[in-house]
């Protein structure tokens, strides 16, 4: 047989190749011609690996050059291998596929036309569907696709499935023949066993046939996880086909997926696209759209596919859409879009309160009535609109009575707007019923934020602060007195003072030890001249075991005593000095020296005595030794 034939004057196909379109749903009559690169590569990466004997390593060379796109190299090995085997009919239809993927029509049909010649002479020497499958490529209807796509798998010809089915498939379904592709895709899926080619091929027809039933069946059969955009696509739609959990998990999955970096939400979007009018999805796929631009980071792309979605019959869509919009608007360098949205899923979900969607679960913070309002009124608060951020609290106060947080929240923000006496009789109701409830443990939590509200309620305090103690709260009492002194203490000092020493008062009572030094710190700074805080605080210290502590404080005590002209203080104060630290010589020489300021010789000289028995080479303190014992002889030279 000649490899290369003359131009031959055969029939020339009208038709254009494709792969996957047609040009019209006239599916009887219309040609159609399989892409040959599309279909032809597949086949050849399959069987490139299946090569014994020397000509079949020279046809998977030839095979292996056309799949990296070598043209010129494979039809070198080509030609080499019919000269070495001009016998090998296989040989002559590889070189069949290269003239069809080559795009050369007439070499190809003369090649044709002689391989058929050849079968005519001898039935046996090459199988009849090798034949029929490269006439597909020159030129084809709808019909002949269709059978020649029953008859792969009715003779069990499986190195031709996975080139040529999905092809046959997606042209059927293109040409309006949804029934046939569902029904050719299922047999493929029934008929391969585990062709993970198969199962995704079938998934894409019971999407578009939207056919509820194969879609349950295929979820519970995945061979595997999705491997790019595609399969990603055909599995949501699915999910979405059978809705429920399924739906969930694999959206949840997705949108993982998409965060993490592996699945390029770009790709994702694209196929989605493409897949949004196949089936029936129990959702508009912008919503599955929304939520991949809003896991990828892309708060804007959410937003405007979030939009018409606000415009849906549905009332759980259009809160999904409003929501998506809103937490998008959040995350967004404008934060302010949010608003309208969020106003709008606060409007939906206040007239129904159990309106809700279980996809709202993969939105976070989750889409409920509370958390929409407090992001609503945190969003008015910010905008400076104070009042609609209150009746917007008020509002969700209403509709959950219960929630204490709510309230006070509520009144915090009515304390901010000047509005007081209304939040404190707001709060002062709701403890009384929590009071009527027996709700003792609430009632205190309501008391706290009352006395925050309006410290100088003596009454509410009181019964807080003894509330506190009976239940064995002694720590929060005594850090809320910490905490109303902290804020009284700029407008109001005698009243910061006096609620430290209520909480010193605790402190003791309670035996809490380690508050006491912390609390009289905070009196001292209030008053740094009352000497009974800083007595008190000296105590705490050495009851603490914190002496050096103690004797910072007692030499503070010695500085405002002397300054007040009180040297008897400074001077009880200094012996404590000594007592604490009988080894400190600067004790001593303080001490002493007050003593004769005193007028004290003889005490002075006992300490300089003491002080040189510790250290006998201070001689400062040997030579006022010496000159007060001179100054105590009598002038009959014996000591007084």
């Amino acid at each position: 047989m000649d490899a290369t034939p003359a131009p031959h004057a055969g029939r020339q196909p009208s038709s254009s190749p494709v792969s996957g379109t047609t040009s019209g749903h006239s599916s009887h009559g219309q040609s159609i011609a399989l892409d040959p690169v599309d279909v032809l590569h597949a086949l050849w990466c399959q069987t490139s690996a299946r090569a014994t004997g020397q000509t079949d390593l020279l046809v998977t060379q030839t095979r292996q050059a056309l799949i990296r796109g070598a043209t010129a190299l494979a039809l070198d090995t080509l030609l080499l291998t019919e000269a070495l085997n001009p016998d090998r009919i296989e040989t002559y239809v590889t070189h069949a596929e290269l003239a069809l993927a080559l795009g050369k029509h007439d070499l190809a049909e003369a090649l044709l036309g002689r391989l058929e010649r050849l079968a005519s002479l001898n039935p046996g020497l090459l199988d009849a569907l090798d034949l029929r499958r490269l006439r597909l490529h020159l030129g084809s209807t709808v019909d002949e696709l269709l059978a020649f796509g029953k008859e792969i798998l009715a003779t069990g010809r499986s190195d031709l499935w996975t080139a040529y089915l999905p092809p046959i498939i997606r042209i059927l379904q293109q040409s309006g023949r949804i029934g046939e592709a569902l029904e050719l895709a299922r047999s493929w899926h029934t008929t391969s066993g585990a062709s993970v080619t198969a199962w995704w091929t079938y998934a894409r027809q019971v999407l578009e046939a939207g056919e509820t039933s194969p879609a349950q069946e295929l979820l519970t059969a995945l061979p595997r996880a999705p491997v790019d955009a595609h399969q990603w696509a055909i599995l949501l739609g699915l999910s979405s086909l059978v809705g429920d959990q399924h739906e969930l998990s694999v959206l949840r999955q997705a949108l993982n997926e998409v965060r993490s970096g592996r699945l390029a939400a770009l790709d994702l979007d694209r196929e989605l696209e493409r897949l949004s009018g196949a089936g029936a999805w129990s959702r508009p796929v912008e919503l599955y759209r929304a939520l991949i631009w809003l896991a990828a980071g892309e708060p804007q792309r959410a937003i405007d596919l979030a939009l018409p979605l606000e415009g849906s019959e549905s009332a759980s869509t259009r809160l999904l859409g409003h929501a998506v919009a809103a937490w998008a608007g959040l995350a967004s360098p404008r934060p302010e879009q949010a608003l309208p949205h969020l106003q709008a899923a606060f409007q939906l979900l206040a007239e129904t309160p159990n309106l809700t969607d279980e996809l709202a679960e993969l939105l976070s913070p989750l889409v409920n009535v509370q958390t929409v309002g407090k992001h609503l009124a945190a969003l008015l608060q910010q905008r400076g609109q104070v009042d609609e951020a209150i009746e917007t609290l008020r509002r969700l106060v209403d509709l959950n009575p219960t929630r204490a947080d709510l309230r006070y929240q509520l009144a915090e923000l009515m304390a901010q707007a000047g509005r007081i006496e209304e939040a404190r009789e707001m709060l002062q109701a709701f403890a009384q019923e929590q009071q009527a409830k027996r709700d003792f443990r609430g009632r205190l939590e309501t008391l706290r934020h009352l006395v925050q509200l309006t410290p100088e309620g003596p009454t509410a305090l009181e019964e807080l602060i003894t509330g506190y103690t009976r239940i064995g709260m002694m720590e929060q009492a005594i850090a809320l007195l910490e905490q109303l002194a902290a804020a009284a203490a700029p407008r109001r000092r005698d009243a910061a003072v006096e609620l430290l020493r209520r909480a010193a008062e605790l402190a003791m009572l309670g035996q809490q030890w380690g508050a006491i030094p912390r609390i009289y710190e905070q009196l001292i700074g209030l008053d740094p001249d009352n000497l009974d805080h800083r007595h008190a605080a000296v105590t705490a210290y050495i009851q603490t075991g914190q002496l050096r502590q103690a004797i910072e404080q007692l030499r503070e005590i010695v500085r405002v005593a002397l300054a007040r002209g009180e040297p008897e203080e400074a001077l009880a104060a200094l012996h404590q000095v000594v007592a604490l630290d009988p080894r400190n010589p600067d004790a001593y020489h303080r001490l002493a020296e007050l003593l004769v300021s005193l007028g004290e010789l003889e005490q002075a000289e006992r300490v300089y005595r003491r002080l040189l028995a510790l250290y006998p080479d201070d001689q400062v303190a040997r030579a006022k030794q010496a000159a007060l014992a001179a100054l105590l002889k009598p002038e009959d030279g014996n000591p007084q």
